[in-house]
């Protein structure tokens, strides 16, 4: 698992491309092959990266950045 505050690189393109995840309902989020990549890269299962990406979307939503 990366540690707190960990960022992606750019290399991974541009987060929020629908192709990079989809958050299809508040339960469920597909992950695209980027998405697969990345968590493999920063050493996080897909379920760690799917609730790491819903958490950055619900900062982007209330308004805070990183």
């Amino acid at each position: 698992m990366t540690e707190p505050g960990f960022e992606f690189t750019a290399s991974f393109g541009d987060f929020e491309d629908p192709e990079f995840f989809t958050i299809e309902s508040p339960t469920r989020i597909r992950l695209g092959p980027m998405a697969k990549m990345a968590a493999e890269e920063a050493g996080m299962s897909l379920e760690e990266m799917a609730r790491h990406l819903l958490e950055q979307q619900r900062k982007r939503e209330l308004g805070h950045t990183q």
